[in-house]
Order: structure tokens, then sequence, then C-alpha cells
């Protein structure tokens, strides 16, 4: 039983380490080159102006700091057995503060985002007025330093932790603290901000529709006042700046419920073998929700006309 335990356990090792070993490095090479072209496509001049560029310009240097203070910190440990972490623990301090920072500001910022694209598809004049770049640039300061000053409990209660002799590592302490940092990955990182996400993304679609039929009037309606262009309707921008966040939403919500689900499923664990099973699968769904880092690209240039000819351009070096 022991022999057969054993296999089952260096079985599930064997695989997370090809998968980090392997995989590893395709997602950061697809990060670096997707953010760093999704950052000069929102930075150029006609398209930096809009709200809703300066929010997705923040969700690709938040990914992109994500890439390389975390993710490959993660990848060397798991797929090189090169653990950064357990050299001291003011640096593993600093990669835990850094991966929950920036994994929580990147769906914070996307937050943003579609809060702006509900302003701003809205049929009201006034409350699309309320999309400026003065509340862009006061949400992303006052919001990130929020999160930066939020997660500064990593300094504290990040310890050393000795699970054999000789061999520690760096992980939350016991108890309450690591019931908490739980909860908070579950509830608020995982399903809270899913659900926000799907609310905020399907006010903006309705939006969307509720402007498409005021556009087209329908037959008869001969009462009906001239809708002005720069009054009800949506500018083609603001539109494709919608639709690349419904985009982004839908990717990130495919592959992020992974996470929350294992969450809830921790909580079953009853014996060696199922907790040994819950780890690995929360080390797969860990490594399936950085996908979004380079998926957004994708799906942008999909979705986007708008997108794919600045793409076009900025390769063509025009």
């Amino acid at each position: 039983m022991s022999t057969s335990f054993d296999d089952y356990i260096y079985y599930l090792s064997l695989i997370q380490k090809n998968l980090y070993a392997y995989g590893g490095p395709i997602v950061v090479i697809l990060g670096t080159i997707c953010c760093t072209i999704s950052l000069l496509v929102f930075s150029q001049k006609k398209l930096r102006k809009n709200p809703c560029a300066m929010y997705l310009i923040a969700v690709n240097i938040s990914n992109f700091l994500y890439i390389y203070l975390s993710i490959l910190i993660v990848i060397l440990a798991l797929g090189y057995n090169i653990d950064l972490s357990s050299y001291n623990i003011i640096i593993c301090r600093f990669i835990y503060y850094f991966s929950l920072l920036f994994d929580g500001l990147s769906s914070f910022y996307l937050i943003l985002a579609s809060i702006d694209r509900v302003l701003v598809t809205s049929v009201s004049a006034l409350t699309r007025q309320r999309s400026t770049r003065r509340l862009a640039i006061a949400s992303l300061t006052l919001g990130t330093i929020f999160w930066m000053v939020f997660h500064c409990h990593t300094f504290i209660f990040i310890i050393k932790q000795e699970l054999a002799p000789g061999y520690f590592i760096c992980y939350f302490q016991a108890g309450l603290y690591a019931a908490l940092v739980g909860y908070y990955s579950t509830i608020i990182k995982g399903i809270l901000t899913s659900l926000l996400l799907i609310i905020f993304g399907l006010w903006t679609r309705k939006n969307l529709r509720n402007i498409h039929h005021r556009q087209v009037a329908p037959p008869g309606a001969t009462n009906m006042h001239p809708i002005g262009q720069n009054d009800t309707t949506v500018h083609l921008k603001n539109r494709q700046f919608a639709l690349m966040l419904l985009m982004e939403i839908l990717i990130y919500i495919t592959f992020t419920s992974m996470l929350s689900i294992i969450g809830v499923y921790q909580q079953i664990a009853k014996n060696e073998a199922q907790t040994a099973f819950n780890y690995f699968i929360r080390i797969i769904g860990t490594f399936v929700s950085y996908t979004p880092i380079f998926a957004n690209f994708l799906g942008n240039l999909f979705i986007s006309k708008t997108f794919r000819s600045e793409v076009r351009r900025i390769f063509s070096c025009q």
C-alpha cells in the first residue's frame, strides 16, 4: 500500500515538474511578447487618452511585473528545483508580497475598466461624461496604494516552517492567518472578482444593445427624435474598447475559475492521498490561471479591428 501511494505521489510530482519545466518558459515568453505589444498599442497617441486604454495599460504593466516577480520564480522552483524563497526570509516575503500584489492588481484594474465601459456605453449623456481621464488616474492611483498597503501583512506573517529535519519552507503562518488568506483567495479573489466582472460585462453588453436599438428606429416611428452622434451613440473607438474588455473578462473567468473551484474542493480532502491530489490540482490550476496574460492579446486581435490595425502599424514601423 505504501509503495503504491509513493508511486502515486511520484507520478503527480513528475507531471507537475514537466508542466512547469516545459510549459513555464512558453508562458514567460508569450506573456512578455503579448504584454509588450499590448502596451505599445494602448500607448499610441490616438488611444492612450481614452480612460479604458489607461486601465488596460495598467493591466498589462501589472501582468508584466507579475511574470518576472512571481511566475518566473514559481517556474524555477517547481520546474527546475531552484527555490529562491529558501535562501532568505526577506526574499521569501518579497516574493509572496509581489505575487499577491500584482495578481490582485491585474483583476482590480480589469474591474475598473469594466466599470468605465458601463459608464461610457450608457444611453445617458450625463453618465457617459463620468468616464474621464481624471477619474481613471485617481482610481488607479488610490487603488494601487490601497492594495500595496493591504498586502503588507506578508512582511509579518510569512515565516519559515520546518517540514522535516533540516528541511524548511517559507509559507503563511499556520492558524487563523493561513485560513484568512485561504478565504481571501477563494471568496474575494476568486468568486467575488469573477461575479463583479460578469455583472459589469453583462451590463456593458446590455448597454451596447440598447444603443444599437436607439440608433435603428423601428418602421413607422416618425415621432422619434433624431439621435446625434455625439449625444447618444458610442464612438467606434469606445465600442472597440468595450468589445476587447468583454473578451478579456470572458478569458479571465474561463481560466481562473478553476482555482476558485479548487479552493472549495480543498475543504473536503479527508486523507493523505486526497491531500496530495488536492495540492497537485491546485498547482495545475495555478498554471492554467497564467493563460490570460497572453490570451488577452490573442483575444483582442480576434475581436477588435482597431487593435489589429494598430498591431500591423507597429510592425510596419509606421
